[in-house]
């Protein structure tokens, strides 16, 4: 899997993007790609955001099937490494519900977020504060391969799924497109303004 091209300071070519979405909608963005059977933070702009319970730096990781991130991202992988992925669940479900495990082995749960072109999570359970965030991730893409995904992470009580997907989906799937069409047109990057 190609990763985002770093920029200078070791930032992703996202970076003015996420920067740029955080500040329209004030809660952390991160790009993630996998890793195994996790997903791991390659660019968080939750350090520019009071909108945040942690800082969540490159190198953070969550589970794969657990995450609004790593189910987006699996639902867009090609059948074969989603059969390789359900195989390994299969010896080591990292504690992971086997319900979950057997909607996305039997492609219920790969179908509905194909179709709705995100995946959501409530009251994360292996975030730093269990419970208390929930999260949107969409896929992306580089010609039509995916790379990771975008996620956008909210304080679960600041406003129910269905509220925070009506409002926070459109701009979230917006800057992926952006991502994605910079990605593919290879273009340098603007410095974002960091605070």
């Amino acid at each position: 899997m190609r990763l985002p091209e770093p920029r200078p300071a070791g930032q992703y070519r996202a970076r003015a993007h996420i920067v740029e979405l955080t500040r329209l909608i004030d809660w952390p963005v991160s790009v993630v790609t996998r890793v195994g059977k996790q997903m791991m933070v390659r660019d968080s702009t939750s350090t520019i955001t009071s909108l945040t319970f942690n800082n969540y730096y490159p190198g953070w990781q969550v589970p794969l099937l657990s995450s609004a991130s790593g189910r987006v991202y699996f639902a867009h992988a090609s059948a074969q490494e989603r059969a390789e992925l359900l195989k390994q669940y299969a010896t080591d479900s990292q504690g992971l519900d086997n319900l979950i495990i057997r909607e996305f082995r039997d492609g219920d749960a790969v179908a509905k977020i194909v179709e709705a072109g995100y995946a959501a999570v409530a009251r994360t359970a292996y975030s730093a504060n269990p419970g208390r965030t929930s999260s949107i991730a969409v896929p992306l893409f580089e010609n039509g391969v995916p790379l990771g995904s975008l996620a956008l992470v909210f304080f679960a009580q600041a406003a129910s799924m269905s509220k925070a997907i009506e409002r926070l989906l459109e701009p979230l799937r917006r800057t992926a497109l952006a991502i994605q069409a910079d990605l593919e047109r290879n273009l340098p990057q603007p410095e974002p303004q960091d605070e």
